[in-house]
C-alpha cells in the first residue's frame, strides 16, 4: 500500500509470523485496542468495479509500504502481482507496463527501441519517456514553472549587469577625458582611439569572464554538496537543488558579455574621441 493509504485504513507493515487478531464485532471495530489489533492484520479485501462493471472483490496480503512521489495519488494507490490485479478487474488485458532503468537519461532512446521491436514482431505500442508530457503532465507543468521562473530571474540578472556594464564604461571613459585629448592631440582619429579603447575593453572582459566562470563553478559546486532540498508542486518527494548548465550556455553567455562590454567601450570611446580637443584637456570639463 501507499503510504498514505495504509496510514488512511490503519494498516501497519508486520512481520509474517504476526497472529491471527481475531474476529470481532462491527460495534467494537472504533475502540482504539481493536483498532491496533486489526492494523496488525495482513488480510485485506479489495473490492471494485471490473471491466464488465460489475463489483468484484478478492483477498491479499499487506506486505509493506511505498511512496508514489504524488502527493494526489499517495493515499489511493497500492501496487500488487498482475495476476491478482486482473483477478479483481476480471480481466487479461494489461493498461501499461512500466520499466525502471538505472540511468534515466536513457528513456528516450529505450522508449523508441520498445516501439521499433515490437513494431518489428507486429505488435503496435506506445512507450513514452518518464518526462514526456503526454505521460507525465504534473512533472512537464512543473518543470514548465521552473523553466518561466529561470527565464524571469534570468532577465532581471541580465538587465542588472548590463546596467553595471553601462554605468562602468561610462564612468570609467569619463575620468580618461585628458588621456583621450591627449592622443587626440597627438595625432590619432576618433577610429583609432576607438580601437585602443576596445582591445583595452576586450582584455578586461576577457579575464573577468574568465575569473567569474571560475567563480561560479565554485559556487555551484559548493551548492551541489549542500544538497539543498526542493518540493515541486504535485509531488510528495523531495527533489535537490543543483546547477548544472550546458557548457554552450557558458560560451554563448561569455561572448555575449565580452560582446556588450566590446561594443559598448567602442561606441562610447568614439564618442568621445569626437569631441573638440580643448574640451577634452579641460580639467573642470
Amino acid at each position: 500500500l501507499s503510504g498514505g493509504l495504509a496510514q488512511k485504513i490503519d494498516k501497519s507493515a508486520n512481520k509474517a509470523d504476526t497472529p491471527f487478531p481475531g474476529i470481532f464485532k462491527s460495534a467494537d471495530c472504533a475502540k482504539p485496542e481493536i483498532k491496533s489489533r486489526l492494523a496488525l492484520d495482513r488480510n485485506i479485501q479489495m473490492m471494485t468495479q471490473d471491466f464488465d462493471n460489475r463489483l468484484n472483490a478478492v483477498d491479499g496480503d499487506f506486505i509493506g509500504e511505498f511512496s508514489t512521489g504524488v502527493v494526489l495519488t499517495e493515499k489511493n494507490s497500492m501496487q500488487m502481482p498482475l495476476q491478482l490485479l486482473q483477478e479483481l478487474l476480471r480481466t487479461d488485458k494489461i493498461s501499461y507496463a512500466g520499466v525502471f532503468l538505472k540511468n534515466r537519461l536513457e528513456a528516450t532512446e529505450y522508449a523508441r527501441s520498445i516501439v521499433t521491436i515490437m513494431a518489428e514482431k507486429g505488435i503496435a505500442i506506445d512507450a513514452f519517456p518518464w518526462d514526456d508530457e503526454a505521460w507525465n503532465q504534473n512533472y512537464f507543468a512543473s518543470a514548465n514553472v521552473m523553466v518561466v521562473t529561470e527565464i524571469f530571474v534570468g532577465l532581471v540578472v541580465s538587465i542588472v549587469v548590463l546596467l553595471s556594464i553601462m554605468n562602468t564604461l561610462t564612468i570609467g571613459l569619463a575620468e580618461a577625458r585628458r588621456e583621450i585629448g591627449m592622443l587626440r592631440a597627438v595625432g590619432y582619429n576618433p577610429n583609432q582611439i576607438a580601437s585602443i579603447f576596445a582591445v583595452e575593453s576586450f582584455a578586461t572582459a576577457a579575464l573577468a569572464v574568465c575569473s567569474g566562470s571560475l567563480v561560479a563553478y565554485a559556487g555551484f559546486e559548493i551548492i551541489a554538496r549542500m544538497k539543498i532540498a526542493m518540493h515541486f508542486a504535485g509531488f510528495s518527494q523531495e527533489s535537490t537543488f543543483q546547477i548544472n548548465a550546458p557548457m554552450w550556455t557558458y560560451c554563448v553567455v561569455s561572448l555575449l558579455l565580452i560582446m556588450i562590454v566590446v561594443g559598448t567601450s567602442t561606441v562610447l570611446a568614439r564618442r568621445y574621441a569626437s569631441q573638440p580637443i580643448l574640451n577634452l584637456l579641460d580639467r573642470g570639463g
